[in-house]
C-alpha cells in the first residue's frame, strides 16, 4: 500500500527585530511546517518531527562556540490513520545562547521525520524501503535542510 506525505518548510525565524540585540536578549527560532500524512498504517503510535541549528554563532557555557542547538522532539499522535495539520516546531535559544557577533553570521538547519511503532515504542524513519512495513512512504520524506542570517 502506497502512503502519500507531504512536508514543506514554511517559515524560519522568529528572532527578534533589532540585529544588534539579538546575542544579548533570549529569542526563539520557529519552524512551521504542514503536514499531510494519510493512509498511516494503526502500527504507527504517533510521529516526530525534529529539527536543528548549526552556527558558529551559537555558545555552550557562554564562551565556547558549541555550534549546534537540538531541542526534544514534537509528537504529532497519528488520528485514524493520518495527520493534516501545521506543526509548529520552536527551538528556544535563552540569554547567552548566541555570541554577541551573531548578527550577520550564517547558520543552517535541517529537520526530520519519523514516527514511533506501537508495538517496539522505538522511534523509525519514513521510507520507501523501510525494514517494517508499516514504516514505508512514497514518496520517501527527505530532510529540510536551509539557511539564514542572524
Amino acid at each position: 500500500m502506497n502512503r502519500r506525505i507531504s512536508l514543506a518548510l514554511l517559515a524560519v525565524l522568529g528572532c527578534l527585530a533589532s540585529p544588534s540585540a539579538r546575542a544579548a536578549q533570549s529569542s526563539d527560532v520557529t519552524f512551521t511546517i504542514p503536514l499531510n500524512l494519510t493512509q498511516l498504517s494503526p502500527q504507527i503510535e504517533k510521529v516526530f518531527i525534529s529539527c536543528e541549528i548549526m552556527s558558529s554563532a551559537i555558545l555552550v557555557n557562554r564562551t565556547k562556540n558549541m555550534g549546534r542547538v537540538t531541542p526534544p522532539w514534537l509528537e504529532i499522535p497519528n488520528t485514524s490513520g493520518q495527520i493534516v495539520t501545521t506543526a509548529t516546531f520552536v527551538i528556544p535559544l535563552p540569554f547567552g545562547t548566541l555570541s554577541e557577533t551573531a548578527p550577520g553570521t550564517s547558520a543552517s538547519y535541517v529537520c526530520y521525520l519519523g514516527g514511533y511503532s506501537r508495538t517496539t515504542g522505538q522511534p523509525t524513519s519514513f521510507s520507501e524501503t523501510a525494514a517494517d512495513p508499516a514504516f514505508r512512504l512514497s514518496p520517501s520524506p527527505t530532510s529540510l535542510y536551509g539557511n539564514f542570517t542572524w
